[in-house]
């Protein structure tokens, strides 16, 4: 991985074209997350954004394979 990530809950699906992918299940619900950067709120996120998004898109099928969602 890339960049630096904060959340213990988060699983690290590898890299896609220059981001760090994860997905994370926490009090929330699940998830999948793009970071871009080091820097904290650099990162998209949302399940609901993955018909629009190709590195969502690409985490949230890295999650479906993996059996996560």
């Amino acid at each position: 991985m890339m960049y630096k990530h904060d959340c213990d809950k988060c699983v690290p699906l590898g890299e896609y074209k220059g981001m760090d992918l994860y997905f994370c299940n926490d009090i929330t619900g699940p998830t999948v997350i793009a970071r871009y950067s080091d820097f904290g709120p650099d990162y998209k996120s949302g399940l609901c954004f993955a018909d629009f998004d190709e590195h969502l898109s690409k985490a949230r099928k890295i999650s479906i394979e993996k059996g996560l969602i």
